[in-house]
């Protein structure tokens, strides 16, 4: 239809276009920085150069187009759905940010930075279906991720469980400030944690708190002391304190708070699980941005440092030594309170973990007959360990923890005599969301005027609430219709571009696949590019300072990792007896370990109308989680 334009006077042709966009009015620009222009000028060029595309350009018109827009805008037109588009913007955005309209790009099985693309989950699964069953270690000689971690796995693991529980991790959300007046203390009058000054015994202001990721750990030891103020150190706090970087939005595709860091000691540190105590008493106006950042993760995990994998046809399961929940991070060896299965009941258990098992169960082939872990009629995480308490009147036969032959983890100590919940030999299982997070020494918690010894339901209430607000505004989470997000690591769940002043392997842009094998095989000692590369045993390098690098924790690929098939807290099987095994190297055993008990129950507040009726039930992979793509049928996840 031919029209005068005003702008140019001259007659043009309206092009017909499908009605779809991916923009957001909620999200345009606002301020004094931004004008709105007259987009004729845009109209007229992508109109002119998606004729010429087609094929169907009026003769005699002739434009120069703003290319970058064009490639978007022919993908539009072409799949009415951006989440593949290739062109230069999308590719500029950060992998952990899907568009408003639609899931994430369709999973691949290759490595992110040009790595080799062999799938490791696709080989073991294989592997299992020609052979029927499977129990080996996992080892991926050809990715440079599992060359570097694999060495200080189990040395990153001691080291954690060996220190105290109350000594923040690298990649774990804290609530810190960057500078403190005194001391931080507990007003008493308010119940109020302000600054302390200890000349003039006077209180002063709140803290400014603020959230974020501890991504380098001190070189000095930390010891009890350093709770409550710093002790004499030998380096100054850039070697002595923690680096923290400010979480940004998860939401938002500005990363801009996350450049912000700070070095500090441990005594400006609070365990983010706590935020609802430590926070008391300061509108939440007053909140600092990335205190709401971290609770909209507060409800996503991601499992880590996997070596070794087990199963029959069509079933398996991948073990693993390590596990980010929420804000913290879990290592078998540690020791993690769990959720009271009621509101009437108070937190007296924790869990002993000595198994992280991610299962898939009733695997399925793809088309093409390989075996990827795409398709499979369940996906779970469970953890098993021993379950203790405090309360001896719910113990299995008031039988007390004999620490001889069951050593108490760093956590557990101070609070009192624990006991078994089961049998001694016998091992019990837990869903992940029953658990709350690590259990903090009773010195810990004294010096931080959080609680007694004995009292271990101290960040409760506001750990479930942070979940909940997670659930509602992960935009992840929303757009899957689950409660929970589960990532393939730590930097992808954090939504993290750069760590360190280092571009993440979110952002940073794909090398040449060949180039990393030749590397590799100079790595392995193979001369011959058409040869194999060999395994590599795990080395016995000494875990030093760790720091959260570029990289992620674990294999980047997204697709056996990210289904959103998993069990959640409410809707797990009660009571049933089941056979598994325990299985890490030294803690791996090729006998049977019967498990004991499945520790279920509600909840509170997140049952989500799935009431069971007191029948055993287990959630359908549908049901509970979210991931980057969840483009799925109930069988084919």
């Amino acid at each position: 239809m031919p029209l005068k334009s005003s702008a140019t006077e001259r007659p043009t042709v309206v092009v017909p276009i499908n009605a779809y966009s991916d923009g957001n009015p909620k999200k345009r620009p606002t301020g004094r920085n931004y004008t709105c222009i007259d987009p004729l000028f845009w109209l007229q060029k992508v109109a002119t150069q998606w004729m010429n595309d087609k094929g169907e350009v009026v003769p005699g018109k002739e434009f120069t187009s703003p290319k970058q827009f064009y490639q978007h805008f022919k993908f539009l037109m072409e799949h009415k759905n951006d989440d593949t588009c290739i062109c230069d913007l999308c590719k500029l955005r950060p992998s952990g940010q899907a568009s408003s309209s639609g899931g994430r790009p369709p999973l691949d099985n290759g490595r992110k930075g040009g790595q080799d693309p062999r799938d490791i989950y696709a080989i073991l699964f294989d592997l299992l279906k020609a052979e029927g069953v499977i129990n080996q270690a996992i080892e991926e000689p050809w990715s440079f991720d599992w060359q570097c971690e694999a060495p200080l796995m189990e040395p990153t693991r001691r080291k954690a469980t060996g220190q105290y529980s109350f000594i923040p991790r690298v990649g774990e959300l804290v609530l810190f400030c960057k500078t403190v007046d005194g001391v931080i203390q507990l007003e008493t009058s308010s119940g109020e944690f302000k600054m302390f000054d200890p000349i003039t015994e006077k209180y002063g202001r709140h803290p400014v708190w603020m959230a974020g990721m501890i991504s380098e750990d001190p070189e000095e030891p930390v010891c009890l002391g350093d709770i409550r103020e710093e002790t004499e150190k030998k380096f100054a706090v850039t070697g002595s304190g923690f680096r923290v970087h400010c979480l940004p939005n998860v939401n938002d595709l500005d990363k801009g708070l996350g450049k912000q860091y700070a070095y500090v000691p441990m005594h400006h540190i609070r365990p983010f699980c706590f935020f609802g105590e430590v926070l008391a008493g300061i509108p939440t106006s007053d909140w600092h941005p990335s205190i709401d950042n971290a609770r909209c993760v507060m409800a996503s995990l991601s499992v880590s440092s996997r070596h070794h994998i087990k199963g029959t046809w069509p079933n398996a399961a991948v073990y693993c030594k390590s596990m980010f929940l929420g804000s913290e991070r879990l290592f078998v060896g540690d020791a993690a309170r769990i959720v009271p299965a009621s509101d009437d009941r108070s937190l007296t258990e924790v869990f002993l973990i000595t198994n992280i098992k991610v299962s898939w169960e009733n695997l399925q082939p793809e088309k093409d007959g390989r075996v990827t872990g795409n398709k499979a009629d369940r996906l779970s995480i469970f953890v098993h360990g021993k379950h203790l308490t405090l309360d001896p009147n719910d113990a299995y036969e008031r039988m007390p923890v004999d620490e001889v032959t069951l050593p108490l983890a760093q956590g557990m100590k101070g609070h009192g005599q624990w006991y078994h919940m089961a049998s001694p030999e016998l091992t019990s299982q837990v869903t992940y969301s029953r658990l709350l997070g690590r259990c903090y020494e009773a010195d810990a918690m004294g010096l931080w005027q959080l609680d007694e010894p004995g009292v271990l339901d101290t960040g409760l209430d506001n750990t479930l609430a942070a979940r909940k607000y997670s659930g509602e505004n992960d935009h992840r989470i929303i757009k899957g219709g689950k409660k929970w997000y589960w990532g393939d690591y730590r930097l992808e769940v954090l939504d993290l571009v750069e760590v360190n002043g280092e571009p993440t392997s979110l952002a940073v842009k794909p090398c040449h696949p060949e180039h990393w094998r030749t590397v590799l095989r100079d790595v392995n000692g193979v001369a011959d590019k058409n040869s194999e590369l060999p395994p590599v045993a795990a080395g016995t390098n000494k875990a030093g300072r760790s720091f959260l690098g570029p990289h992620p924790t674990t294999s980047p690929r997204k697709s056996a990792m990210e289904i959103s098939a998993l069990d959640e807290e409410d809707e797990t099987s009660v009571g049933e007896e089941t056979a598994e095994s325990n299985e890490e190297e030294e803690y791996w055993s090729e006998e049977e370990e019967e498990i004991s008990e499945l520790v279920t129950g509600v909840v509170p507040g997140e049952n989500d109308g799935h009431e069971t009726d007191g029948e055993d039930h287990q959630a359908t992979s549908e049901d509970e989680l979210s991931g980057p793509d969840r483009k799925r049928s109930k069988t084919e996840l």
